[in-house]
């Protein structure tokens, strides 16, 4: 099985990569990762490549996404859209599985694995990817996506037409108050249209603090969508995020793996490229444990 991790990076969220990428590898040292990224690979990141150096299959790919207009945070929608034939074919064609995540997570070891747990999801909802709907009425997939190569094949097209639209429309798909697709609501978008199938939905009155949600003993439940680790970036606007329910083992192990891991000589040096405050949030967020 080759599990191949993803995510576009634009802006400051450069500096959450080499973190992420190391993360990720600790865990899981026989997945591979692949960072594109938009802009010019900025100094925390440059310092981060070499800090990281040989260990595990990584690579950031600058340059393969040019040709859209400048929009803000426009990496969040493009992740949805690395699946056009080509990029699959450049990027992801020696892959069974890609999962689409955040590019501000702290990725932890679970038991069973990320791979596995995602697999057993997919059974349990008889689809060729794992995600869910959020439990609101917006109509969108939760953004975390893990994909089989027949959900890549069967959304190829799909994924073309909206990269087109948004090579030409640019700022006019990106309009979340009005004209609006919120990047979420894109990957549902492509779902949606593709025919793939849609994916079960969360009722937040079933699971108000998404205990079973979350948990990776569930993945053979229909509604699962697990962390995985740390969202760091809503850690740093809302540390609630990540501090709630430390009394729930799963997540208090992921605290303190993140925890151990920032304690390790390249763990500190990866950490102090984060800006200060970033810093001190994820020093509050594995401080409970």
């Amino acid at each position: 099985m080759k599990l191949c991790v993803t995510t576009v990076v634009d802006g400051g969220f450069q500096r959450y990569t080499p973190l992420f990428i190391l993360s990720l590898l600790t865990a899981y040292p026989d997945y591979s990762v692949r960072v594109f990224v938009r802009d010019d690979i900025g100094p925390e990141l440059a310092a981060g490549i070499e800090l990281l150096g040989g260990i595990g299959d990584w690579q950031i790919i600058a340059g393969a996404l040019d040709g859209y207009p400048k929009c803000k945070r426009l990496g969040a929608w493009l992740r949805y859209l690395l699946f056009t034939r080509e990029r699959v074919a450049r990027h992801f064609s020696g892959f069974d599985y890609v999962y689409i995540t955040d590019g501000d997570m702290l990725i932890t070891r679970e038991t069973p694995a990320l791979h596995v747990q995602h697999i057993e999801h997919m059974k349990a909802i008889g689809l060729p990817y794992s995600d869910i709907l959020r439990h609101d009425d917006r109509r969108v997939a939760t953004g975390l996506l893990f994909a089989s190569q027949a959900f890549i094949e069967r959304v190829g097209d799909t994924v073309g037409w909206y990269d087109a639209e948004f090579r030409v429309r640019g700022e006019d798909m990106i309009d979340t108050q009005r004209k609006s697709i919120p990047d979420e609501r894109l990957l549902y978008q492509i779902i949606r249209d593709s025919g793939v199938g849609v994916p079960p939905q969360h009722m937040l009155e079933d699971d108000p603090l998404q205990e079973r949600l979350s948990d990776p003993a569930n993945c053979h439940e229909q509604v699962f969508r697990p962390w995985h680790g740390m969202n760091l970036g809503a850690g740093f606007a809302k540390p609630e995020l990540n501090m709630i329910r430390l009394d729930l083992p799963y997540r208090a192990e992921s605290a303190r793996q993140i925890a151990t891991l920032i304690a390790t000589p390249i763990g500190k040096a990866c950490t102090e490229l984060l800006g200060g405050r970033q810093r001190k949030a994820l020093a509050r967020c594995v401080g409970a444990v």
